[in-house]
């Protein structure tokens, strides 16, 4: 009698370990996807990526030189202070042929 009670215990939390095992694998796939959810709600709130391959951009590029001439005529030296400035105003569009193609 005490043989068969130690060989029912044995199977009792041999099913025990089943059962949790069981529901432990279960749940694994919806905490999966709970956490993929909550990953993709943060990116969505973060906005579009970027793409270098589909940008577009406004530019606004300055640039000044600044230089000193000296010069003589007749025998007169003349000092000359001459700034040159140039903007550069538009829009970057970045795409077309490269959609298609991948990054690397």
């Amino acid at each position: 009698m005490l043989l068969s009670r130690r060989g029912q215990v044995t199977v009792e939390t041999a099913a025990i370990i089943v059962i949790v095992v069981a529901a432990i694998i279960t749940s694994a796939r919806y905490v999966k996807r709970g956490i993929m959810g909550k990953m993709r709600e943060s990116a969505d709130q973060i906005g579009e990526q970027f793409n270098p391959y589909a940008h577009e951009g406004t530019l606004l590029r300055t640039f000044e030189v600044g230089r000193t001439e000296d010069s003589t005529a007749k025998g007169e030296l003349t000092t000359s202070d001459i700034t040159e400035r140039q903007d550069q105003e538009g829009t970057e569009v970045l795409g077309g042929k490269f959609d298609d193609e991948p990054i690397f």
